[in-house]
């Protein structure tokens, strides 16, 4: 979907990054988001369980949307 919209992904980039003032935050919820389905999937027995819940969450957010908000400044290096 990303690499057919790029418009969605600078927009997306935009609202984690830069958050509007007094807005609970696009990285708050998908934050909040991450941690619940981690939780399901780690209640079903999927998703391991050794490292605190949240920390594991960070690591998913990171591995599937680092690329994508990092990839301006890494093209700059």
């Amino acid at each position: 979907m990303f690499a057919d919209n790029p418009d969605a992904v600078d927009y997306l980039r935009r609202a984690v990054v830069t958050p509007d003032p007094g807005a609970e935050g696009l990285a708050r919820l998908l934050m909040e988001e991450t941690i619940r389905r981690t939780q399901t999937l780690r209640d079903h027995g999927i998703a391991r369980s050794r490292i605190p819940l949240e920390e594991q969450a960070v690591a998913v957010l990171v591995s599937q949307l680092g690329t994508l908000l990092l990839q301006p400044a890494l093209t700059l290096l």
